[in-house]
């Protein structure tokens, strides 16, 4: 129950997420909450993590999980590009993750989901990857526009644009900042609208991350962290 959306420009990335989280309706696991942190910025390198779909992992919510990775895991996360660290989540997840799909009370959890993106340390190279369970755990690069979660029906019609369009993901590539907020805030506006009156897909507490050069910085801060 997420919406996510990124956009990657030639000098940062911005990732925006909704705050709603609903307990598994037959394995009564998860979390109900209208204020979950669904963003995780790394505090010494400019990487942060977006998660979406069920949010227990190891029976820890998913934040406590990826405090565990990001502090825990024995790594000097400095020395390391965003496709390393995107394996490193990988590894880390992976068992984790398989367990929820072979557990029969957890029949109709959808996916378990994570962006991971940064910039690389030599190249400073803006960059996004996704891991998914249980169809695509490898990381997979996603290009300039992305969409995440289940709420991201609600704007199918903006995928199908920006695939048929290139010059529109383009034409991000090269927006300042406020440019892409207020893509952003045009997005989320549109699936708010679109989503039916007692549909619980996404929505609560809206958070955003720009992710710059020289570290993360939040533009709409989590309510845990306000």
């Amino acid at each position: 129950m997420t919406l996510l959306i990124g956009t990657i420009s030639n000098a940062n990335i911005i990732i925006t997420a909704d705050g709603l989280s609903i307990a598994h309706p037959t394995a009564g696991s998860g979390i109900k909450s209208d204020t979950v942190q669904k963003i995780f910025p790394f505090s010494s390198i400019a990487v942060a993590i977006a998660h979406h779909g069920f949010n227990i992992l190891d029976g820890s919510p998913v934040d406590e999980f990826l405090r565990k990775f990001m502090t825990t895991a024995g790594k000097d996360f400095t020395t390391l590009g965003v496709y390393e660290i995107t394996i490193e989540l990988q590894k880390f997840t992976d068992r984790a993750a398989r367990k929820i799909f072979t557990d029969g009370k957890n029949i109709g959890v959808g996916v378990v989901g994570f962006w991971v993106a940064g910039f690389l340390t030599k190249k400073l190279k803006p960059i996004l990857y996704e891991i998914c369970w249980p169809d695509e755990p490898d990381p997979k690069e996603r290009r300039l526009v992305v969409f995440g979660g289940s709420g991201s029906k609600f704007i199918k019609h903006y995928i199908k644009e920006f695939e048929k369009d290139s010059s529109k993901c383009e034409k991000l590539r090269l927006s300042s900042v406020e440019d892409a907020l207020k893509f952003h805030n045009e997005i989320y506006q549109e699936a708010e609208k679109e989503q039916k009156a007692g549909e619980n897909i996404f929505g609560g507490d809206k958070h955003q991350l720009l992710i710059k050069k020289d570290g993360c910085c939040w533009i709409n801060k989590p309510h845990a962290l306000k």
